[in-house]
């Protein structure tokens, strides 16, 4: 699955994740700042979290297999700001 931030938010509004396997997010940063994907179950306990890096450019974060249901992501900023 593709995940692309652009303007300091992704620019996609959710995504589908099979349930029950492990599964790569394939994280786009597109524009010059830095950025990375963060995971987050319900609670906010992490369990994915990619390197900080500068696009444009991307790469690829390992989700381990979730439960099905609702998880959160996040853009990790400089600033240390998820959004």
């Amino acid at each position: 699955m593709v995940v692309s931030a652009y303007n300091t938010a992704f620019e996609q509004q959710s995504v589908t994740a099979p349930s029950g396997v492990e599964f790569t997010i394939w994280f786009e940063n597109r524009e010059n700042v830095l950025h990375n994907v963060h995971v987050f179950s319900a609670p906010g306990a992490s369990i994915a979290q990619g390197e900080l890096f500068t696009g444009p450019g991307a790469q690829p974060l390992s989700v381990p297999a979730l439960a099905a249901g609702t998880i959160q992501a996040g853009v990790r900023h400089p600033s240390g700001d998820a959004r």
